[in-house]
């Protein structure tokens, strides 16, 4: 018989406990503080390059958008016909040009144009009431005339019409002889703009805004912008982006009560447009809030198993003077308190059937407390079939499950959503069979993160629907690993078929026009070797022998060695844009060709009609010559008739 322990010996063993939970307790808060403060900091750097790369995503958008009207225009501006009429100022011949070009381009809905100093002769629609006006003082004029290149002006406010805000886009138009002889210019209410900024969905909390060069708001998914010039108040953020030499900045946001605002800056290639995007500091926390309850919970539940372990260990040598009847009710005892606990505060849902026949129907036994908030049962399950307490078990595809795994007694998983007329949920399920023959449901509640995937589908789906309305496609290139993805719009950019090829080099080398392919590659290459933009025109030949011109922009990641990592990029067709020019520049040709053989024929003409004056000149010698010759015979006769 084993001697009871002194009153001594208790006592240290109980202050042993207190100091060893007191140890662990601050142990596993400090780690959970630290793991709180690690998942926070990853999801900060996750959130912020999330913005960057929207940010450059929708840049590289806008820039296609607006050189696209600008290559349309500048094209139909080198007419000669169009050149004509504006030297003639012909308002109904001009107004052809302009019609043909509205309607054959979505993106153009009016045109005005001017002549050299600014005043307006024509335009569609028909503005009567500002006809002849003069614009020279508007600030689009002043832009095309510096150089007379094409420009785009910051943001206006529209003279006729709805008078909202607006921005022109001004191509001055040239003679034969370079001589600029006009201006066309086209507005574009931001209203209409800001469809395709609204295509793009955000995280709660987040904004898209796009400024002009002086800071003023061209889209802003948060401020109203619409009815007046409204400067964007966080413009200054531009200049602390670039200062410090980082894609986002910490700025205090006046409209969020003082709290703190992360701004990611993108300049617009060319124009000097910016994009920003800006996300409420306090979502990043909030977005971690399940991780941080999940892990302190888990920290608790840990703290608890140990302290009830060093409890057990404690009780386990006081039990020692007991009986070994009483110690096996003990052990039993506090075994079933143990597992009690564990189904009880699981973070998982966890249901205990009963089969019934040969799996033709499953009892419910128990339902721990995280399956009764997952499912919503609270009272009245014990002992009733699953079927009737969860109604839509079989359409899950779940109650099938449960009669695999008992007739198996292999494990299975399902992901699956359940829907009944009062209840729908997304839940992962594990089903165990039991020696007992009872199964084991461990379940999961998922709906949230389902619900994150569909929104980010969702948000897929609408950048891939711009992408196809602009005929253009995305890539990424690792540059480490070599892997290449491409949007599914790039195979049908390229004529593959993605069901017989995947993304890669030799894929993208297999199409690329013979003449371009070591221009293309270098070009790439040195843009990265420079840090620069890429922008790169080249021809790709379809398998059906159609050539197309692709237009490819990208910008490349680096690390903080200034080594290129990755490279992000956009591929657009401008096949129509290019061919525009091709006929031009044929029309040109045809023209000097017509010259020069006018003038030779001019040439030929002049050498015959000096010719025949020169005859003309001989003969008329010849013939006064005579005539004296004659005068004179006359006269002699005249004087022997007088003489005789």
């Amino acid at each position: 018989m084993q001697s009871k322990p002194s009153p001594l010996t208790a006592t240290l063993t109980r202050r042993k406990i207190i100091f060893a939970g007191l140890a662990l307790f601050i142990i596993l808060f400090v780690m959970n503080i630290l793991l709180s403060y690690k998942y926070y900091q990853d999801s900060k750097v996750q959130s912020l390059n999330e913005d960057q790369n929207s940010s450059y995503l929708i840049s590289l958008v806008l820039d296609q958008h607006l050189q696209k009207i600008v290559k349309t225009m500048h094209a139909f501006s080198t007419r000669p016909l169009l050149v004509r009429a504006v030297k003639e100022r012909n308002v109904e011949k001009a107004k052809i040009h302009i019609v043909s070009l509205i309607k054959n381009t979505s993106d153009i809905a009016s045109l005005i144009i001017t002549d050299k100093e600014g005043t307006l002769w024509s335009s569609y629609p028909e503005r009567p009431e500002i006809t002849g006006t003069n614009l020279a003082h508007r600030e689009w004029y002043k832009g095309v005339s510096k150089d007379w290149k094409v420009y785009l002006s910051n943001v206006t406010l529209r003279l006729v019409g709805e008078k909202d805000t607006a921005f022109q886009i001004a191509v001055p138009i040239f003679d034969e002889s370079g001589k600029v002889v006009g201006i066309m210019m086209n507005t574009q209410r931001t209203i209409e703009f800001s469809k395709i900024m609204k295509q793009i969905n955000l995280d709660p909390g987040t904004y898209v805004h796009v400024t002009d060069r002086a800071g003023n708001l061209v889209y802003s998914s948060r401020f109203a912008y619409e009815k007046e010039i409204t400067p964007y108040p966080f413009y200054f953020a531009k200049e602390k982006v670039i200062s410090a030499k980082k894609n986002s900045v910490l700025v205090q946001d006046p409209y969020l009560e003082g709290r703190n605002r992360y701004i990611t800056y993108t300049p617009i290639a060319d124009i000097a447009w910016s994009v920003f995007i800006g996300r409420d500091s306090r979502t990043i926390l909030m977005d971690g809030l399940t991780y941080y309850i999940q892990t302190t919970v888990i920290s608790l539940l840990l703290f608890i198993l140990i302290i009830s372990s060093l409890v057990y260990l404690r009780k386990k040598e006081l039990a020692q003077q007991h009986s070994e009847k009483l110690e096996s009710e003990n052990k039993l005892l506090i075994s079933e308190k143990r597992f009690q606990e564990l189904f009880k505060n699981m973070t998982s849902g966890v249901a205990i059937y009963e089969t019934i026949g040969d799996g033709e129907d499953f009892i419910i036994l128990d339902l721990n407390e995280t399956g009764q908030r997952i499912t919503k049962v609270y009272s009245d399950f014990i002992g009733k079939s699953v079927c009737d307490v969860f109604p839509g078990i079989k359409q899950s595809g779940l109650f099938e499950i449960f009669q695999r795994v008992w007739r198996t007694g292999q494990s299975e998983f399902l992901s699956s959503q359940y829907v009944d007329e009062h209840l729908t949920f997304s839940v992962e399920n594990h089903a165990y069979k039991l020696p007992s023959g009872d199964v084991v449901a461990v379940f999961d509640d998922v709906t949230e993160r389902k619900n994150a995937e569909d929104k980010l589908q969702r948000l897929t789906e609408r950048l891939n629907l711009a992408l196809e309305t602009g005929r253009a496609g995305t890539w990424t290139w690792d540059i480490i690993s070599g892997d290449i993805e491409w949007s599914s719009q790039m195979f049908d950019l390229f004529g593959l078929d993605p069901s017989k090829n995947t993304a890669s080099f030799a894929a993208w080398e297999s199409v690329l026009h013979p003449q371009d392919l070591e221009m293309a590659g270098s070009r790439t290459n040195q843009a990265l070797a420079n840090h620069e933009g890429l922008n790169s025109d080249y021809r790709v030949v379809l398998p059906d022998g159609e050539i197309r011109w692709i237009n490819a922009t990208g910008k490349g990641n680096y690390d903080e060695r200034g080594q290129p990592i990755r490279m992000l990029g956009i591929c657009m067709d401008i096949t129509e844009c290019k061919l525009g020019e091709s006929q031009r520049e044929a029309l040109l040709e045809e023209i000097k060709k017509l010259n020069s053989e006018l003038e030779q024929r001019i040439a030929m003409r002049t050498a015959e009609l000096s010719a025949r004056t020169a005859e003309l000149e001989k003969a008329n010698k010849v013939f006064i010559g005579r005539e004296l010759r004659m005068r004179e015979l006359k006269a002699s006769i005249a004087e022997l008739e007088k003489k005789t």
